[in-house]
């Protein structure tokens, strides 16, 4: 199915900014961090630069953010200062923050818990648990030999942790387990993480910065050996792409979100076929696909959100951009939107490269 963008908006009060970050919230909202250090809420609806809403306290360098509840009535907001901030998305308020005493990586929340992962400093990369209706740690694990790039909670079991690393490994943690040998419950070694994650309750996802791609099935306390994983591969030929964007939970579906920005600029997803389904191997289903044509020019797309009510996706750039698609089976039917050329931009933005 072809997606075309019918709106869109640049919402940084920096022309050059790149779109880091999207996360629904209440209120027809769609919030969004950029690389000028801005936090902000469009009205995901018009995608209207008078209903752009801006957050005063968002961290330095701001670079994860998360929704604190299924219904985004609040954000995570973390940066490279090591600050971790909650806001009110009605009040467009600070509530509170915490301080890690290093760069945080990786963000993740389940209810009042909140995982973070850091970047490698003085031998350590640190995996924590807070609970920020106190600013508290509860539990961390420092045994890590690398940046932490991913963390995420088990679907059903919030006391299980997945944290995914540039050395490779993806690890399972018990954090009702303070010991930290004994919290480790499983690791997969697959090549320096850029997303790792949960499909379900039983299996794991984890894709490499070039773009390899296996699901694990999650290990139980009585296997004396891990389970044999699915090689899915690299995407980039399988697809056909230039970047894997993310893997996104799309309805009862997992679909894996590309990018390809030569040749015509594309956005393609993927579904994962039997992603959950234990008793089959999971597979591409490349016959079907739903791409966006036109996505962002030459500029990398850094974020993808699916609203499944409505049947409209959002996707966000280095070209500045949020830009709102939906199904149309005529190129005559979309309204044409403005593509920005490529543009020089300074080093210190941190251009993101995935391929």
């Amino acid at each position: 199915m072809l997606y075309q963008p019918y709106a869109g908006i640049t919402p940084s009060r920096d022309d050059s900014a790149y779109i880091l970050a999207l996360v629904p919230t209440i209120a027809n909202g769609l919030a969004a961090i950029t690389s000028a250090n801005e936090l902000l809420v469009v009205d995901r609806h018009s995608l209207s630069s008078t209903q752009t809403s801006f957050f005063d306290g968002a961290p330095n360098s701001a670079n994860c953010l998360v929704s604190c509840d299924p219904q985004g009535q609040s954000l995570l907001c973390s940066g490279t200062n090591g600050t971790v901030a909650t806001f009110d998305v009605r009040s467009q308020r600070k509530v509170s923050d915490f301080k890690v005493d290093r760069a945080v990586i990786a963000l993740a929340s389940s209810g009042p818990r909140v995982a973070v992962g850091t970047e490698f400093k003085n031998q350590q990369a640190i995996v924590s648990l807070w609970d920020v209706r106190q600013n508290k740690q509860i539990w961390q694990n420092a045994e890590n030999n690398d940046e932490i790039t991913t963390v995420s909670f088990h679907p059903s079991r919030h006391n299980i942790l997945l944290a995914g690393g540039d050395d490779g490994l993806v690890s399972l943690f018990d954090s009702d387990i303070s010991e930290e040998d004994d919290s480790l419950l499983q690791v997969i070694n697959h090549g320096p993480i850029h997303k790792a994650g949960f499909l379900g309750d039983n299996r794991i996802f984890a894709l490499s910065s070039d773009q390899n791609i296996a699901v694990h099935p999650v290990s139980s306390p009585g296997d004396e050996q891990d389970p044999e994983p699915t090689l899915i591969g690299d995407l980039r030929p399988l697809v056909p792409c230039q970047y894997v964007i993310d893997v996104l939970k799309s309805g009862e579906d997992y679909v894996i979100v590309t990018g390809t920005n030569t040749e015509g600029s594309r956005v393609d997803m993927v579904k994962l076929e039997n992603a959950q389904a234990i008793d089959s191997r999971p597979r591409l289903e490349t016959a079907v696909k739903h791409s966006i044509e036109p996505a962002h020019g030459e500029e990398v797309v850094r974020a993808v959100c699916i609203d499944d009510q409505t049947g409209t996706i959002f996707t966000a750039g280095e070209d500045s951009y949020i830009r709102a698609s939906r199904p149309s089976t005529r190129a005559a039917d979309a309204t044409p939107t403005t593509t920005k050329t490529s543009k020089h931009k300074k080093a210190s933005q941190g251009r993101y490269k995935p391929y």
